[in-house]
């Protein structure tokens, strides 16, 4: 019986470890599509 409590505190760590890693994917990858923006805005601008 109290392997199953920790067997829900292991997946609730597990989504939250996998939540917070696919949230900084998607910033970084914002980061660097806001960025390639503004290199094109500059390219077009010059």
């Amino acid at each position: 019986m109290a392997s199953r409590p920790n067997i829900r505190l292991l997946l609730t760590a597990l989504c939250a470890g996998a939540g917070l890693a696919l949230g900084l994917l998607a910033l970084s990858s914002y980061l660097s599509f806001d960025e390639y923006l503004l290199r094109l805005t500059l390219w077009l601008g010059s």
